[in-house]
């Protein structure tokens, strides 16, 4: 009895007070997530405290749920499906919090910044590419 109690203090505290860490760093990332979110969000769209709190509540949801679904569905066939499923339960969300005008405008925006993204990385391939087959020239 003694051997198993040693053995707890000596093994079975730090390992957790390590998990107890992971998960502060997980809901310490959550939010920062969050916020920046809700930043781009306020930026884009005029948005009222009580929305930005209902918000905050559903990306933290839809991180969680995201967490879920990664370590309960990863590399077996229902995983896109799952994903996608977490995804629709925010945007339905931020439809019911943001009403439809403005939550269409919130779509928009984040389809001409998802476009604005890609050209970008288009841009800079191309450039990788130039650099390494025309070594001389200097972009």
């Amino acid at each position: 009895m003694k051997k198993k109690i040693i053995l707890y203090l000596l093994i079975g505290l730090p390992l957790t007070a390590l998990c107890r860490q992971e998960l502060s760093k997980q809901s310490v990332n959550d939010s920062t997530i969050a916020q920046a979110s809700i930043a781009t969000l306020k930026k884009s769209i005029l948005v009222q405290p009580e929305q930005e709190a209902a918000l905050y509540q559903a990306l933290l949801q839809e991180r969680a749920n995201r967490r879920q679904v990664f370590k309960q569905y990863w590399r077996t066939p229902q995983f896109r499906d799952k994903l996608a499923q977490a995804t629709y339960q925010r945007d339905s969300i931020y439809q019911t919090v943001l009403g439809k005008v403005k939550y269409l405008r919130y779509r928009q925006q984040q389809q001409m910044d998802r476009e604005q993204f890609e050209l970008q990385q288009q841009v800079r391939t191309k450039q990788e590419t130039d650099s390494l087959t025309n070594p001389t020239k200097q972009p």
